[in-house]
């Protein structure tokens, strides 16, 4: 990366940094302290991976190893219930074996910072045969009282169901309305996971996937400009 080129002040066209004594570096006619420079460095590299930031990101969109940070990507905390699997940052680890063949999960996205879109993508299963025969599906749930709003995503193989949001999809802040809102500050949105193995299936196996969600900032969005890096999605 060119750290320079991402200062806020930027370069001259065509012009070249170089040291010029010691802590200083010059570009044009323009002489970069080092504590310039580390800032800029700062303000760029500091942004982090996609579910693993800090808070708001205010540059343009940024590539980096593993996935594309937004500009206004933030931190959703998760929580969730259930004993299948853990949660870590911005993401649900699901584990599945053929011990339980079926289970549910509630997700709780908190959000503490500005309001936000919240996005959310799956990962795929890694197993054909049992994509096919697992049955799994994703509702918007009470927060209180855990009673269905709305099915998120549904399908009668994990690849139907993975193959609608394995791209990522934005959540509504308030599912229980006909049009799409922010999540707010200090909101909370629950979501129940629920899945079933097909009668027929039989065998041994033990794997798993993964939700992973994030905020976009509100302000200067519509909802429509997908944080997610596209993948080449689950089918076979």
């Amino acid at each position: 990366m060119d750290v320079c080129s991402e200062l806020p002040y930027g370069r001259p066209s065509g012009t070249a940094a170089r040291p010029s004594g010691e802590g200083v570096i010059v570009m044009g006619d323009r002489e970069l302290s080092r504590r310039e420079v580390l800032a800029g460095i700062a303000a760029v590299g500091g942004s982090g991976v996609v579910g693993a930031t800090s808070g708001a990101i205010v540059q343009d969109d940024v590539t980096v190893p593993g996935g594309t940070v937004s500009a206004g990507a933030v931190d959703l905390r998760v929580e969730t219930d259930g004993e299948s699997g853990e949660s870590r940052a911005g993401t649900i680890d699901v584990t599945l074996s053929a011990d339980a063949r079926s289970g549910n999960r509630t997700v709780t996205l908190v959000n503490e910072e500005n309001p936000v879109y919240p996005w959310m993508r799956a990962t795929c299963l890694g197993d054909d045969a049992l994509s096919e025969a697992l049955g799994m599906t994703l509702s918007y749930v009470g927060c209180e009282d855990g009673q269905e709003s709305s099915v998120v995503a549904s399908g009668e193989s994990f690849t139907e169901f993975a193959d609608d949001i394995v791209d990522g999809i934005v959540l509504d802040g308030r599912p229980e309305t006909t049009e799409q809102h922010c999540l707010e500050e200090g909101g909370r949105l629950c979501l129940e996971l629920s899945w079933i193995l097909d009668e027929e299936f039989r065998g041994e196996f033990a794997t798993g996937f993964s939700l992973e969600f994030l905020g976009q900032q509100c302000r200067h969005n519509d909802g429509d400009s997908n944080p997610f890096v596209p993948t080449p999605g689950c089918s076979p």
